[in-house]
């Protein structure tokens, strides 16, 4: 008797090993259903059978975490790029890490602003824009209507596509997703059977992992963030502007704006939650799940994995079976030149200039902290030339300034660097290059009357009071060997001349 319980024991071992190598079959079905491939009910699906849990867990983490730290992870792919895509926050409180993983990933193929837009058809400047983005990679689920936009080619003004819901869209329709949900419920049938062999414990402790994802599955539905978009755009449009894009040493190609979009229903907060606190319960459940199974008898070690494999066919079933969620229904894009767009529009294509400005500098040889003063927003950039609108010159002639009673004061009010240039030449289909615009800049002044030059900044950090001076070249002399001469980054600046 001793002998045969010896011999079980060994039996239920190798088995346990063997299961725990297969942890790694199906993989690839388990972790494209987990991403949100298929639908929420795709998340209880994945979690029905053990085999596979390891690319569960994987894709819950690389779903939870920041586009900066996947890499660092480890839980970054191609599935999860086609999935939920990689961007980086052009206004993140973690710029240091997320300019450290830029450099690690080439140039960006291009940028998005994400916020609340009332209809598209009558747009207007209340539109507000919460995030701007710079993206490393696309979700499938965005790029679908962008796929079916002309891009304008270089030389060529601007096109604007505007996204149109058809007015008879009513939104997703979840039927087969709540019938495909209802189906994985045969997983009770593993739960009754191994309580009826007396694994009171393992019964419960495998099927912990699917109970959860089929309880976030019910709330996912009946949120309707299952697939496709709501009727309202509940969970928000974004603006795109794609193509081959410029950068400080190289010239930019094709450009594409899209205005619009549905947001990837797989970036609304819910999925992030359930991602999070599903790879911790996946984790878990896998983890105890072999301890205990470890200490079973061997009738239940066969019952246990025969479920898994039957859980493992009709999942790869479901996966064939079910649809989609990367297709955008019905797109009806419109298509304008951007001198005929409504003013909401417009301003909302100058945003997505401004946000390629802004990812230009986080890629440029200088650092971006060498455009701190820059202009970074068209809200700034009206501040800065309406408030003097009036008396506002192209240029000023410098002969006209006259000598009368000491030292004038000029007052820098606002600059446009090379990288807004370069940006707003490309999108506007100009020749001129980044290396064209580089080390260019637009400042506009201020100077009082009847003075000479003296300078000063307005509102400005770095740009200080700079005293200008005429010297011989045994002055030069001794100011170099001084060691007191500064540039740019004390409040007082001496410049010679």
């Amino acid at each position: 008797m001793a002998e045969k319980s010896s011999t079980f024991t060994k039996i239920g071992g190798g088995l346990v090993e063997i299961a725990a190598l297969t942890a790694l079959i199906g993989s690839a079905t388990a972790e494209s259903l987990t991403l949100g491939n298929k639908g929420a009910p795709g998340l209880a699906w994945a979690a029905s059978s053990t085999f596979g849990a390891l690319s569960v867990i994987k894709a819950c983490v690389a779903g939870a975490t920041p586009g900066w730290l996947r890499d660092s992870l480890g839980v970054r792919n191609t599935a999860t790029d086609l999935a939920i895509g990689l961007s980086f926050d052009l206004d993140s409180r973690y710029k240091d890490r997320e300019d450290m993983a830029r450099k690690n990933l080439g140039d960006p193929i291009g940028v998005m602003c994400g916020g609340c837009h009332t209809d598209t058809q009558q747009s207007t400047a209340g539109d507000t824009i919460t995030t701007q983005r710079d993206v490393y990679a696309f979700d499938q689920f965005t790029m679908d209507p962008v796929h079916n936009v002309s891009p304008s080619l270089p030389g060529d003004p601007l096109q604007v596509h505007i996204f149109v819901q058809d007015p008879w869209y009513d939104g997703p329709v979840m039927t087969q997703d709540w019938i495909g949900l209802m189906i994985s419920v045969l997983k009770i049938s593993e739960t009754y059977t191994l309580w009826r062999y007396g694994a009171r414990r393992l019964c419960w402790i495998s099927s912990s992992s699917w109970l959860y994802f089929f309880t976030v599955s019910i709330v996912l539905l009946q949120r309707r963030i299952s697939r496709g978009y709501g009727k309202n755009f509940d969970n928000g449009r974004s603006d795109i502007l794609t193509g081959q894009l410029p950068a400080a040493r190289k010239k930019g190609g094709e450009r594409v704006v899209l205005l619009g979009v549905p947001r990837n229903f797989r970036h609304h907060i819910l999925w992030r939650i359930s991602w999070t606190i599903g790879s911790m319960v996946s984790a878990a459940s896998l983890i105890t799940t072999y301890i205990f199974l470890s200490q079973a008898d061997v009738t239940v070690t066969y019952i246990w994995v025969a479920f898994q494999i039957l859980w493992l066919v009709l999942r790869s079933i479901y996966f064939h079976v079910a649809q989609g969620t990367n297709a955008i229904v019905c797109p009806i894009l419109e298509q304008r030149p951007f001198d005929k767009l409504l003013e909401g529009h417009k301003r909302r294509t100058l945003d997505l200039i401004f946000a390629m400005s802004r990812s230009q500098m986080h890629g440029h040889p200088r650092g971006v902290y060498s455009y701190t003063e820059d202009l970074a927003s068209l809200e700034d950039f009206k501040k800065a030339f309406m408030r003097d609108q009036q008396r506002l010159d192209k240029f000023y002639p410098i002969e006209l300034l006259q000598v009368v009673g000491g030292l004038p004061h000029v007052t820098f009010t606002s600059i446009i660097g090379d990288t807004l240039l370069s940006s707003t030449a490309w999108a506007y289909g100009s020749n001129l290059s980044g290396m064209d615009l580089y080390d260019s800049c637009v400042v506009t002044f201020k100077i009082d009357e009847h003075q000479w030059i003296q300078a000063m900044s307005e509102d400005m950090k770095i740009l200080g009071k700079r005293q200008v001076r005429l010297l011989n070249d045994v002055d030069v002399t001794t100011e170099l060997k001084s060691g007191e001469l500064n540039i740019s980054m004390y409040e007082r600046v001496d410049c010679l001349a």
